[in-house]
């Protein structure tokens, strides 16, 4: 388990980092295009920076957990719960 918390982390953190991306990516082919922004683009454009500014704020996050974090009293829960795997199955069907 320990293991998966920092690959978890980074991963979070560059899943948020590419959707950034595509916002970012979006928000400069609307603005690129020919015609000038109207009043009926401009909400979408909004919503778009905004959007990326929430996404850059939530993958600092993951990163700062690296460091930051609460993983020693995760694990020591994690070991205390008694683990148990269910018992196979019977293949004679007793």
């Amino acid at each position: 388990m320990e293991m998966q918390l920092v690959p978890e982390r980074i991963a979070n953190a560059a899943m948020e980092l590419f959707a950034t991306t595509c916002v970012l990516s979006r928000w400069d082919s609307e603005l690129s295009t020919p015609w000038p922004a109207t009043a009926a683009t401009r909400p979408i454009i909004s919503r778009q920076i905004s959007s990326s500014g929430a996404r850059c704020a939530k993958s600092r996050q993951f990163l700062r957990g690296l460091g930051d974090n609460d993983d020693r009293a995760l694990l020591h829960t994690a070991d205390a719960v008694p683990w148990r795997r269910p018992a196979p199955a019977s293949r004679n069907g007793a």
